[in-house]
Parts: structure tokens; C-alpha cells; sequence
């Protein structure tokens, strides 16, 4: 309302309704911000999660692969960069899948050859073709003590330095220089020597193993014990030896009976003629030659010169009466004839069968010519 006061003009308005329209305005502004700021937090919260949703199902399926789940595989939803992330883990676990897989079927392979070379009676080696060492073996070569981290020759043969052919060890051609040289497999023979020191032969087979490019880089040596087959052979070698050396003496043997036969042949030939002339000429006084005939008292060393037979030809001294063999005068020849056969003398007259046979026949003479002797005197 206008009030007039010394040429003033004061106009006035009420404090109420100004106060009552800022008000109203603040309520206004302050709806308006809590609006904005509801509808930014929706928004951020939805865009939030959608960021950190795939992120911590990244996070949740990382954890249970620490554990060794490999199943969680996770949806892609975007093609941002936490839909490329979501794509990487996922192929990654692919990845890991495949390898667990690889990693099984190599265990199961592995697993497959050791039991298939422990099934193997014989020792079974995979060597370095370049230092010696043994890389894989089975059990059956613990009877030769340790394998791993050492080398075949020092293992088998007790050896410093490698099997060589043409030195002092010649039992001992190394199958892994033959394989090396002709790149084929090979075969030879070895003496192992077990922890004891024990030896045993072997047949030792080599086998080239090639790398991507054709260059042997291992060989497998397999060893069959051959001990006992090499010991039949060595008896066998020994009694065919034998066997040589018996039949020789057999056919020695079968040679002096058939000389034998011969002379017993010509002795009986010589004595039925003798006996022939015998009966022809009525004389007892044919004898059989005999060439080991020797002096006696030469043989004994006697010294007996009153002995009939000293310092005589060879005679048998046997058949003389009177002769000094036991020191004094001996009778007749049936008197000790029993004795005269133990002397060495008659042994070494008789040692062969046909003098002694024509010994035999000249003693049958002289005890015929005796007795012929005596009928005469009888008659006369």
C-alpha cells in the first residue's frame, strides 16, 4: 500500500509470502535433486552390476578352477571388454581342459609302458646314444645294481669307459656302436657281471630310436640270459670233445686188438707147425723164439758167478736147476716154476700175450723133453 511521508513513496511487501516462495522454490529444487540423484544411483547401480556382475562370476570361476574344477564355463552378454575377458577364461579353460585330458592319456600311457616293460623277464634299457647314460630300465637290471644316472658299461661290465671292440676285452663288442655305424638293429653277445660279481652271459639286441629328422639319438638294448644255454653248450662242447678223444682211443684200442689178433694168429700159426714138426720129427727139443729174452743176472744185478745162468746168452733161467735167485741153489723147474713167475725176469719174458703163449708152448716142451729124457734112461 502507498504511504505518503515528506515526499517519499514507500512501498511495502509482506515477508511472509516471500518466505512462503522461496520455500516452495527450495522444495522444488531439492525434490528436483533427489530425483537426479535416485535416478543416477539407479543408473549407476544398474550399470555397476552389469560391469561387476561377470566380473565376479570371472572371479567365482577362477577360485573353483584353483580347486580343480574345470566344468564352469561362463555366458558372454557383451562384446566389451568384459565379454572379451569372459571369452579369454573360457577359451583358457578349454585349453586346460584339453591339457588335463593330454595330461590323463599320458599318464595312462606312461602307466601302460612301465607295465608293459616290467612284464618283460629279461633287463630292458633305453641308453643315450651320446653319453651312455641309462634313461629308462625295469627291474629285472636292480640285479646289477642302480641304473638311474649311470651309464650301461659301468652297470653291466664294471667298466670306466666304454665297451671296445679289438682291445683286451674282445667278449665285450658294443651293440650301440654297431647300431650307430649301420643304423639297423644288432645282435652280439655279452658277459654281465651282476652286484656280486657273479657272471652271466647274455644275448644283447639293439634298437635305433629316430628323432623328427631320422638321426638316432637312443637305443633300446634288451638282454636275454643266455647262462644256461651257454653252460649246455660249453658240456656239450666238453663231452663232444671227449667223445673225439674216446673214439681215437677206441680206434687205437681197436687197432693194437687187431695187431693182437694178427700175432696171436701168427703165434698159433707158428706153434701148430712146431707142434707139427713135433709129431714129424719126434724132438722136444723145438722152441718159440722169444726176443725179451734178457740176462738175468745183468736185469738183477747179481753177483753170483757160481750161478749156472751167470755170464751166459739169454736164456730161461726158469727152466735151469741149480740157479741162485734167492741166494742159494734152486731145484727143479716144477719146484719153482710158482716162484719164477713173481721174479722180473719171467714178467718181462711173458709181458706180451704172444710170448707169453710161446712161453707157455716152450715150457710144455722142456717138461716133455724131460720126461721123454727120463723114459729113455728107463729103457736103457
Amino acid at each position: 500500500y502507498p504511504i505518503l511521508n515528506d515526499g517519499e513513496v514507500h512501498v511495502g511487501i509482506s515477508s511472509m509470502s516471500v518466505s512462503e516462495g522461496i520455500g516452495a522454490l527450495t522444495t522444488s529444487i531439492t525434490t528436483s535433486i533427489i530425483i537426479v540423484f535416485a535416478i543416477g544411483f539407479l543408473i549407476i547401480t544398474f550399470f555397476t552390476k552389469r560391469i561387476t556382475s561377470p566380473l565376479q562370476a570371472l572371479v567365482d570361476a577362477t577360485e573353483k578352477l584353483g580347486e580343480g574344477s574345470f566344468d564352469t564355463k561362463l555366458s558372454i552378454h557383451s562384446r566389451d571388454e568384459v565379454g572379451q575377458l569372459t571369452n579369454a577364461f573360457n577359451r583358457m579353460l578349454e585349453n586346460l581342459q584339453n591339457t588335463m585330458v593330454s595330461k590323463t592319456k599320458y599318464e595312462e600311457q606312461s602307466k601302460f609302458l612301465r607295465a608293459l616293460i616290467e612284464s618283460l623277464p629279461h633287463p630292458f634299457y633305453v641308453i643315450d646314444v651320446n653319453t651312455y647314460c641309462i634313461v629308462l630300465a625295469n627291474s629285472a637290471t636292480e640285479k646289477f645294481g642302480t641304473w638311474q644316472n649311470n651309464q650301461c658299461f659301468k652297470l653291466t661290465h664294471k667298466r670306466t669307459s666304454p665297451c671296445t671292440e679289438g682291445d683286451a676285452n674282445e667278449e665285450h663288442p658294443c651293440p650301440l656302436k654297431e647300431v650307430l655305424k649301420t643304423g639297423r638293429p644288432a645282435v652280439t653277445e655279452h658277459v654281465h657281471h651282476d652286484s656280486e660279481g657273479r657272471k652271466f652271459y647274455y644275448e644283447v639286441h639293439g634298437y635305433p630310436v629316430l628323432d623328427d629328422k631320422g638321426n638316432i639319438i637312443q637305443m633300446i638294448e634288451y638282454s636275454i640270459d643266455i647262462t644256461k644255454r651257454k653252460e649246455v653248450e660249453e658240456s656239450l662242447i666238453i663231452a663232444n670233445k671227449e667223445a673225439v678223444l674216446l673214439n681215437r682211443q677206441l680206434e687205437e684200442k681197436n687197432r693194437e686188438i687187431i695187431e693182437q689178433k694178427e700175432k696171436l694168429q701168427l703165434a698159433l700159426d707158428t706153434i701148430s707147425a712146431m707142434l707139427e714138426e713135433v709129431i714129424t720129427e719126434k724132438t722136444f727139443n723145438i722152441r718159440f723164439l722169444n726176443p725179451n729174452l734178457i740176462r738175468c743176472y745183468e736185469l738183477t744185478d747179481c753177483k753170483k758167478v757160481n750161478c749156472p745162468c751167470h755170464g751166459r746168452k739169454p736164456m730161461r733161467c726158469w727152466q735151469v736147476v741149480g740157479t741162485y735167485c734167492k741166494g742159494s741153489p734152486s731145484g727143479t723147474f716144477a719146484s719153482k716154476i710158482r716162484d719164477c713167475k713173481d721174479c722180473i725176469v719171467f714178467k718181462r719174458a711173458t709181458s706180451d700175450p704172444i710170448y707169453e703163449i710161446g712161453e707157455i708152448f716152450n715150457n710144455m716142451m722142456h717138461i716133455l723133453d724131460i720126461k721123454n729124457r727120463k723114459l729113455e734112461e728107463a729103457r736103457n
